[in-house]
């Protein structure tokens, strides 16, 4: 009785586009339809993955303050501010007071996560540049804490991603399923 209650609810998440069962593309991926998205919610427009509850992640493009999930895009740039303002880690900047962590790298320009480092997914030559503090040996970008590439990066097998699901078709990184 078990089983056909688990796959009944399993029909229904296919059939409603849950992402209950699935893993689905991180915020900020391209979709088609809310069932692409692990948080369920595509953007009418732009067809990008939102976070849960609506809204822009932090660094896509903007032209309100109400396109953000953070409700803050950057007035000139036009791009979804951190929550308590500032452009997000890995955002291209000039000054350290342009990013919300207060750390713009000094050669590459891109805002550096808290406490230094590039954030997860960014380009790198040495381990000590990441954040993560690993550099991927081949495609040199920083790896998520642990190993493996982070959500949203591009795969060609589930053992590449941090997660270890590699979306079949599209071949960028998921988030974890439940």
């Amino acid at each position: 009785m078990k089983s056909l209650y688990i796959t009944a609810l399993f029909l229904i998440s296919l059939l409603f586009g849950s992402t209950l069962f699935a893993a689905g593309l991180p915020d900020g991926s391209s979709c088609q339809w809310d069932s692409d998205c692990h948080s369920g919610e595509c953007h009418w427009q732009k067809k990008v993955c939102e976070v849960a509850g609506g809204g822009l992640t932090d660094g896509s493009s903007c032209q309100w303050d109400s396109d953000c999930a953070s409700n803050e895009c950057h007035w000139q740039r036009k791009v979804c501010e951190a929550p308590g303002g500032g452009l997000p880690d890995g955002s291209s900047c000039q000054w350290d007071s342009d990013c919300a962590s207060n750390e713009c790298h000094w050669q590459k320009k891109v805002c550096e996560v808290a406490g230094g480092g590039l954030s997860d997914g960014s380009a790198c030559q040495w381990d000590s540049d990441c954040a993560s503090n690993e550099c991927h040996w081949q495609r040199k970008v920083c790896e998520a804490p642990g190993g493996g590439l982070p959500d949203g990066s591009s795969c060609q097998w589930d053992s590449d991603c941090a997660s270890n699901e590699c979306h079949w078709q599209k071949k960028i990184c998921e988030v974890s399923g439940n």
